[in-house]
């Protein structure tokens, strides 16, 4: 053998060695796949979790059944009964049971609503301060921060607040402050709005132009499995021309 041929075969036999060694590298850079951030789960969560299923949210109140252990469909002879609230009254058209007390800390009227499929919403509305709309604002806020805590982040939302502010004291000119605010969850079976309508007069005087309460914020959980008409109301007698009532 000559001397050409063995170092032939050694220069050989160390770039074998040299590939052979890079192969799992290679194989390695091939099956590699970046990981997704965080950022990126979450957006595609968002997008597809438009229903969000009972059996996930922990501590949902099992929803699924009914609310607050009162099932969906039942019948107005069947009386709620809740902690930290009264006895329930029925209304005169037989229609919904009317209860007042406490939810968490606030203030609340909380209506049962039955129709021909039975119980299928239940109403809540606070106690507000009808003098202050950032008051009001600062309410729903807060109310919307635990529901989201227990139903994860609302499916919709919508925000108005316009008007004077609470500085303004031109009692001639009075003004009005305004505020619509909206939050919805769609939690399978049962949608869930928070809404919040204010409207406040400003400057406050001793003979307001509307005498009446004109804000509200609700809370509502209603199912639209049980929310069924009566088939009968469409031989219902026709109203009369718009010519007869104006």
């Amino acid at each position: 053998m000559t001397l050409f041929t063995l170092r032939s075969q050694t220069v050989l036999h160390i770039l074998c060695t040299i590939l052979i060694g890079m192969t799992p590298i290679f194989a390695q850079d091939e099956d590699f796949e970046e990981p997704a951030t965080p950022d990126s789960i979450q957006t595609i969560e968002t997008e597809e979790a438009g229903e969000t299923s009972v059996e996930s949210i922990p501590g949902a109140g099992g929803l699924e059944i009914g609310y607050k252990g009162y099932p969906w469909g039942s019948m107005i002879t069947s009386m709620p009964s809740l902690a930290y609230m009264d006895s329930g009254r029925i209304s005169n058209d037989t229609t919904g049971i009317s209860m007042s007390g406490k939810l968490g800390l606030e203030q609340v009227e909380m209506g049962f609503f039955f129709g021909y499929g039975g119980f299928w919403k239940v109403e809540i509305d606070y106690s507000l301060n009808h003098d202050d709309v950032d008051e009001q604002v600062k309410l729903f806020t807060k109310i919307e921060k635990n529901l989201t805590e227990v139903y994860g982040p609302p499916k919709g939302t919508s925000q108005l607040l316009n008007g004077p502010s609470s500085l303004y004291t031109d009692a001639i000119n009075v003004k009005y402050s305004r505020a619509f605010y909206r939050s919805s969850w769609n939690v399978t079976p049962v949608k869930v709005e928070l809404i919040l309508s204010g409207i406040v007069q400003a400057p406050k005087t001793d003979f307001p132009i509307i005498g009446t309460e004109s804000s509200f914020l609700k809370l509502v959980y209603y199912n639209p499995d049980y929310m069924l008409v009566n088939e009968g109301d469409s031989d219902s007698e026709p109203l009369p021309s718009i010519f007869d009532i104006y």
